[in-house]
């Protein structure tokens, strides 16, 4: 969760993903510590959108393989082709080979790293593998401490906060 992160945080980095004319965007980990806040990052994005009025929806790649990414892709350009915008979400390229596929069928793409834990060769590596050109701008942020109450699972995931847009 981004709890930290405010509606004017938001809309800069909606406001920067605008800069270049797209009906789908990638939201694209730097490494495995990433990929679940860059889902939360897409999932936000999107609300953004439909705050500001866009036709939008989230679609989840996460667990889609390589074998499958042409069906599912086809099943994007039908939404994009109806009118709607859309924000990819996937996994690392280290955990998920698919994402390069996504991520370079999609107009553009945010790159999500996180503070004192994504290594700059990894974050390189995705950057290389999908295309410099692809990336609209990335997004860093910082894990934070959180501890579970008696009540939550020990397998509660942490939050993150936003370093920079």
């Amino acid at each position: 969760m981004l709890a930290s992160w405010d509606d004017s945080q938001w809309e800069r980095i909606w406001m920067r993903a605008q800069t270049r004319s797209w009906r789908t965007l990638a939201v694209v980990p730097g490494d495995r510590r990433v990929s679940m806040p860059s889902f939360d990052i897409a999932t936000f994005l999107m609300g953004v959108g439909a705050h500001l009025g866009d036709t939008i929806g989230l679609a989840d790649f996460r667990d889609v393989r390589l074998v499958h990414a042409a069906a599912f892709l086809e099943v994007a350009a039908w939404h994009v082709d109806s009118g709607e915008r859309l924000v990819f979400a996937m996994k690392s390229i280290a955990e998920n080979p698919a994402s390069v596929r996504f991520a370079q069928a999609a107009d553009c793409a945010i790159l999500c790293v996180s503070l004192g834990e994504t290594p700059l060769a990894s974050a390189r590596d995705t950057i290389d593998q999908i295309g410099r050109d692809r990336f609209v701008g990335s997004i860093i942020v910082r894990p934070t401490t959180v501890t579970p109450s008696k009540d939550e699972s020990l397998s509660v995931r942490g939050d993150y906060e936003l370093v920079r847009p």
